[in-house]
């Protein structure tokens, strides 16, 4: 099947699914039904994934439009487990409404293939460094849409759910740095070159680092939510941003 028509069905079929799935789940009678249809949309964002590994022969992770289906499906994945866990329905719908966003764009705007893949991304430490970057993206983007309510209206339940959604989201980002550390190494004998993109992930990570010290030290502090929604900025600027930076042409992670 054609690439493009596969991810066009794989995008009606995740806004079917979570549509109907965020119309029952307000529904105490088919409260459960939706449950199930929220984990057919994470299916169907698998199989895309599966699907487009197949026809590159390699991770589907080397251009943004990649990493931003890797990061549907697991912003999807920590929407759902909120939802299961705190039953917060409000955010598994904002995330279910990000994950469809971002299929579209791929959908719209970066539907096509890249190949081949070149060879520094050949490299073991290539699949782990960057999914568990793009896993630390959807944790900490949760962890930032509910800071935005928390600097609106304070709730205690709230805010301990985003202060372990930082702690998680913050070591899943600090491994992934020290993988892509590690990478770096193999492929041009340097631990770490001060690249763009690497400074802006230090900057980040530090932002991330004292937000997780004050949640500890001062209860109740705006500056925890002020410094996650900051944080959540630079990881855009990090991600996907820094390409229109003049810089970008010098960095190390054009690929």
């Amino acid at each position: 099947m054609n690439y493009w028509l596969f991810l066009l069905y794989t995008t009606i079929s995740i806004a079917i699914f979570n549509s109907v799935g965020i119309a029952l789940s307000f529904t105490k009678k088919y409260n459960a039904i939706s449950k199930y249809l929220f984990i057919l949309s994470i299916v169907s964002q698998l199989i895309l994934i599966v699907y487009i590994w197949s026809l590159k022969n390699t991770a589907p992770l080397q251009t943004i439009a990649e990493t931003r289906i890797w990061y549907s499906f697991f912003i999807s994945i920590v929407g759902l487990f909120i939802y299961f866990k705190y039953k917060i329905k409000w955010m598994n719908f904002f995330t279910t409404l990000m994950c469809l966003m971002f299929n579209i764009i791929v959908l719209v705007k970066d539907n096509t293939i890249t190949t081949p893949t070149p060879p520094i991304l050949h490299s073991i430490w290539f699949i782990p460094h960057v999914s568990l970057y793009m896993v630390s993206y959807a944790i900490l983007g949760c962890a930032a849409i509910l800071s935005i309510m928390n600097i609106f209206k304070e709730n205690n339940k709230r805010e301990n759910i985003c202060n372990q959604l930082l702690l998680i989201g913050t070591i899943c980002f600090s491994i992934g740095m020290i993988l892509g550390s590690i990478w770096a190494y193999s492929a041009w004998s340097s631990f770490w070159s001060w690249d763009i993109k690497e400074s802006i992930a230090l900057i980040t990570w530090l932002v991330y680092l004292i937000s997780i010290h004050l949640s500890f030290t001062q209860k109740k502090s705006k500056w925890v939510s002020v410094l996650s929604i900051i944080g959540f900025i630079l990881l855009q600027i990090c991600w996907w941003g820094i390409k229109y930076l003049p810089v970008y042409s010098q960095s190390n992670h054009i690929y």
